[in-house]
C-alpha cells in the first residue's frame, strides 16, 4: 500500500503592492516567457536581491 505523507506550505504573507503599469508590464512579460507566475518571478527577484550583499538599489 502507498503511503501519503503530507509536507508543511512554506509559511507565507500576504503583501499588497502598488507598482507602476509599466513595471507590472514588464514583470508579466518576463515571466510569461521564463514559463512561471509573476508571484514566482517577484519572490525570485526579491530573494535574490536580499541574498546579494553587492546588490545596490536607488530609491526614488
Amino acid at each position: 500500500m502507498m503511503k501519503v505523507k503530507r509536507k508543511e506550505p512554506p509559511q507565507t504573507a500576504v503583501v499588497t503592492m502598488r507598482l507602476r503599469k509599466d513595471v507590472v508590464a514588464r514583470v508579466d512579460a518576463a515571466a510569461k516567457k521564463a514559463g512561471t507566475s509573476r508571484q514566482r518571478l517577484v519572490e525570485a527577484i526579491l530573494g535574490k536581491a536580499l541574498n546579494d550583499p553587492g546588490f545596490v538599489v536607488e530609491v526614488q
